[in-house]
């Protein structure tokens, strides 16, 4: 039997199915950035807007916003890596605990996001003026000290 991985398409928006494992935000690393980590975003027109984690400011952005708004409510982003290559069982499948592989169906919009200038134009309320890379970069920074300060001020 041929299994086909990638897109079928039939209009603007294309089937996307993946055998995949959930993974968090915290537990992505700048070195797992080759295009097989990704999350769906909202509804574009004709399908899921699905965005691939394929740049370490991306990775950054969504360290700093890990939820989204529509309609009227809250999302977290949801983020999977796909399985390629790896062996599992039937039992892997339905395990029930966090390393569960899963079977993800979804139709995709072909206008997903694919770049940080798009991520925060579809998802993010702020005004950036200038450099979209290096203002996320400061920000990340200044939350990291943030949370660093409020450590040593627990241990004390």
């Amino acid at each position: 039997m041929k299994i086909r991985q990638g897109f079928v398409s039939n209009s603007s928006s294309s089937s996307f199915v993946a055998l995949v494992k959930p993974i968090h935000i915290n537990d992505i690393t700048k070195e797992m950035l080759d295009g097989s980590i990704f999350t769906f975003g909202t509804y574009l027109y004709d399908g899921r807007d699905r965005i691939y984690l394929t740049s370490e400011i991306m990775l950054k952005y969504f360290k700093l916003f890990p939820t989204y708004r529509e309609y009227d409510c809250e999302n977290d982003f949801i983020f999977y890596k796909i399985v390629a290559g790896e062996s599992f069982t039937k039992k892997d499948l339905i395990g029930g605990d966090e390393d569960t592989y899963q079977i993800i169906s979804e139709e995709v919009d072909y206008h997903c996001t694919n770049d940080i200038d798009i991520l925060i134009s579809k998802y993010s309320n702020l005004e950036i003026k200038g450099d979209y890379e290096e203002y996320i970069s400061q920000l990340f920074r200044e939350r990291k000290l943030e949370r660093i300060n409020k450590n040593i001020e627990y241990e004390n």
